[in-house]
C-alpha cells in the first residue's frame, strides 16, 4: 500500500510542477496562443496543460487498477512507465531546458517514478 500512495503522490506532484511551469512561464495561459511558434505539434503552455491532467488521470486509473483490472493491473503499470518516459523525451528533444531548476526536478520526479513503478511491477508479478 505505501509504494502505491508514494507512486500516485510522484504523479501528482509532477503534474502540478506542470501546471506550475505554466504559470512561471506563460503567466497563467493554460491553452491559449503563445507568441512564438511551438516546435511539438501542440504550444508548450497546452502540453504543460495537458501532462498536468494526463499525470491526475494516470495517478487515478493506477489508484483504481486492481479494483477494476484485477490480475492485469500491470497492464496500467507499463502504461504509466510509458507517460513518464515520453514526458523525459519530449523535455531531451526540446534542449533539455531547465527554467528556475524545473526541470530538472520534473526529471527527477519522473525517474523516481518510472523506479516505483518498475518496483511495484515486479512485485506484481511474482508468483503467488
Amino acid at each position: 500500500m505505501t509504494l502505491r500512495l508514494l507512486i500516485v503522490t510522484l504523479a501528482i506532484a509532477d503534474g502540478i510542477l506542470h501546471l506550475v511551469l505554466n504559470f512561471v512561464l506563460f503567466k497563467g495561459n493554460l491553452v491559449g496562443p503563445l507568441p512564438f511558434p511551438s516546435p511539438l505539434p501542440l504550444p508548450l503552455n497546452q502540453l504543460f496543460t495537458l501532462n498536468f491532467v494526463g499525470y491526475l488521470a494516470m495517478a487515478f486509473a493506477f489508484w483504481q487498477a486492481p479494483r477494476v483490472l484485477g490480475r492485469r493491473a500491470w497492464i496500467l503499470d507499463i502504461a504509466f512507465v510509458i507517460y513518464a518516459l515520453l514526458s523525459i523525451i519530449g523535455w531531451v528533444q526540446l534542449g533539455m531546458p531547465n527554467p528556475m531548476g524545473l526541470g530538472f526536478i520534473s526529471k527527477a520526479l519522473e525517474l523516481a517514478l518510472i523506479g516505483c513503478l518498475a518496483a511495484h511491477l515486479k512485485r506484481g508479478l511474482r508468483p503467488s
